[in-house]
C-alpha cells in the first residue's frame, strides 16, 4: 500500500479543511488500523491538528510504493530535452533513490539488530535457568538490594506530585516549556511527540524525574559500578544487555506480582499492571546507566537527552505498536471513531502486556546505546538534524518490528522470568 514519505515532514503543503484549500506544515505522520493520519500545522507556534492524508491537495509527490524504480523510469520519459534540465531532474531522482534505499537499509538493520539482541537475551535467561543454585539466587538477590535507591527515588517523585497540589500539570509544563526551550534547532518531530503525543501523566512523571535527575544519574552510577565489578572481562555492549535485563526484569516482577498464571500458554496474552513512576525510573536509569558506559560518567545536567532519547522512541506509532494507549494524550478527541473505547485519563498505574514490557526496556535500551554510539563518535545528532533523526528512527522502527515479529522469544523470556522469580522465593 502506498505511504507518504518522511520527506513531506516540516514540509509546507495545502490541505482541503472544510471544502477549502489551507496552507500548513505537516508535522508527523501515523497509522491508525488502514488508515494514515498528518498532523497538520496551519499556524507556527500552535499545536497541529490530526487530518487524513488523503486531504493533502499535492500526495502523490510524496508518496512511496513498491515500484519507485518504474516511476522513475516514467518520469524520465518525459523529461525535456533540455540537457541541463535532464541533468538535474536525473540528480534530484537519484538523491530520491538514495534516500529511499537508505531508509529500507535502516529498516532492515533494525530488524536484524533485533533479531540478534533478542536471541541473546533468550540465551542469558535459558543460561540462568538451568543453571540455577544458591549462589546464581544469592547473586539476583544481591542485584535487587538496588531496588532500595529505586523505591527511594520513586517515593521522592511520588511525594514531589502531592507537593505541587492541584496547579501540578500546569507548573510541569512550564518547566517542559523552558527545558525544550534551551535545546537548539531541536526536531520539531520529538517537540511534537512530547507535546501533541503524550498523556500529561507521562509528561509529568518524566519532568518530575529530570528536576531531580542527579539523584538518578548517581542510582545509575552505583549499578553500572556493580556491574563492571562483578563482570570485569565483559564489553559494554553486553553490560548494557544486563543492565537492560535486569531493571526489565524489577519491572516484571513487580508487575507480576499476585497475578495468578493458570498456564504457560497464556504469557502471551498475560497483562500485567505497572506505576508509571516506577517504570519511568527504571528506564531513567537504563538511559543514564549507557550514557555512562558510554565515557559520560560525570554529571552535566543534560536532562534535555533524557526526555529526547524517550521521545525518540516513545512516538504515536511505538505506543500504539506496544499496547500503551493510554500514555497518548486525547485520543478520542483525535481519533473519534477509531478510538471509541479508549478511556484516557490521568493515572498512576498503567495496564501493559508482560510481552510489550520486554519490548519496550530493549527497544529503549537498544535506542540508548545507538544515540550514545552516535554521540561518541561525534556524528550527526539525532535531536538536532532532520536527516539523522530520520536515519535514527528509521532504524528503531525496524527494530521494533523485529522484536514484535519475535514473540515466541518475548514469550519464552517472560516464561523464564517467572520461573526465575519463583526459585529465588523459594531460597529465601
Amino acid at each position: 500500500m502506498d505511504k507518504l514519505t518522511r520527506n513531506i515532514l516540516g514540509q509546507t503543503v495545502f490541505a482541503t479543511l472544510e471544502k477549502k484549500t489551507t496552507t500548513g506544515r505537516v508535522l508527523a505522520i501515523a497509522k491508525i488500523g488502514d488508515k494514515e493520519q498528518v498532523c497538520f500545522q496551519t499556524t507556527d507556534g500552535k499545536n497541529g491538528i490530526w487530518i487524513p492524508s488523503f486531504a493533502l491537495v499535492d500526495r502523490e509527490k510524496w508518496i512511496i510504493t513498491e515500484s519507485q524504480t518504474e516511476l522513475i523510469k516514467e518520469k524520465q520519459k518525459t523529461l525535456t530535452t533540455s540537457v541541463t534540465k535532464k541533468i538535474e531532474t536525473e540528480n534530484k531522482q537519484s538523491k530520491s533513490v538514495k534516500e529511499a534505499e537508505t531508509e529500507e537499509n535502516a529498516l532492515v538493520l533494525g530488524k536484524k539488530k533485533a533479531a540478534e539482541d533478542l536471541a541473546l537475551m533468550v540465551t542469558s535467561f535459558d543460561s540462568l535457568l538451568e543453571n540455577f543454585n544458591q549462589k546464581v539466587a544469592t547473586d539476583i538477590e544481591s542485584m535487587n538490594k538496588i531496588i532500595d535507591d529505586a523505591k527511594i527515588l520513586i517515593e521522592k517523585t511520588t511525594n514531589d506530585i502531592q507537593k505541587l497540589g492541584k496547579n501540578h500539570l500546569q507548573i510541569v509544563n512550564e518547566y517542559l516549556n523552558n527545558v525544550l526551550s534551551s535545546i537548539n534547532n531541536l526536531v520539531n518531530e520529538i517537540l511534537q511527540t512530547i507535546q501533541n503525543t503524550w498523556h500529561e501523566s507521562l509528561r509529568e512523571s518524566i519532568a518530575l524525574i529530570m528536576k531531580n535527575s542527579k539523584l538518578y544519574f548517581d542510582s545509575a552510577k552505583r549499578k553500572i559500578d556493580y556491574l563492571k565489578k562483578t563482570y570485569p572481562t565483559e564489553s559494554n555492549h553486553s553490560l548494557a544487555q544486563r543492565l537492560t535485563n535486569h531493571l526489565m526484569f524489577i519491572s516484571l516482577k513487580s508487575g507480576i506480582y499476585g497475578v495468578k498464571i493458570n498456564s504457560w500458554e497464556t504469557i502471551t496474552s498475560l497483562s500485567i499492571k505497572l506505576d508509571l513512576i516506577e517504570i519511568t525510573t527504571l528506564l531513567t536509569k537504563l538511559i543514564y546507566g549507557i550514557s555512562i558506559l558510554h565515557g559520560f560518567d560525570e554529571f552535566q545536567s543534560n536532562t534535555e537527552e533524557l526526555i529526547s532519547i524517550l521521545a525518540l522512541c516513545l512516538t504515536f506509532d511505538t505506543l500504539k505498536q506496544l499496547g500503551l494507549d493510554s500514555l497518548i494524550q486525547s485520543l478520542k478527541v483525535l481519533y473519534p471513531v477509531a478510538m471509541t473505547n479508549t478511556i484516557v485519563e490521568p493515572m498512576v498505574n498503567i495496564s501493559v502486556n508482560a510481552v510489550s514490557n520486554v519490548a519496550l526496556f530493549q527497544l529503549i535500551g537498544h535506542s540508548s546505546y545507538l544515540y550514545y554510539d552516535i554521540k561518541a563518535n561525534k556524528s550527526d545528532n539525532p535531536i538536532i538534524s532532520g536527516k539523522a533523526y530520520q536515519q535514527f528512527t528509521t532504524e528503531i522502527e525496524g527494530y521494533l518490528d523485529g522484536l514484535l515479529n519475535e514473540k515466541d522469544k518475548l514469550s519464552e523470556i517472560v516464561k523464564d522470568i517467572l520461573q526465575i522469580n519463583k526459585k529465588v522465593k523459594a531460597l529465601a
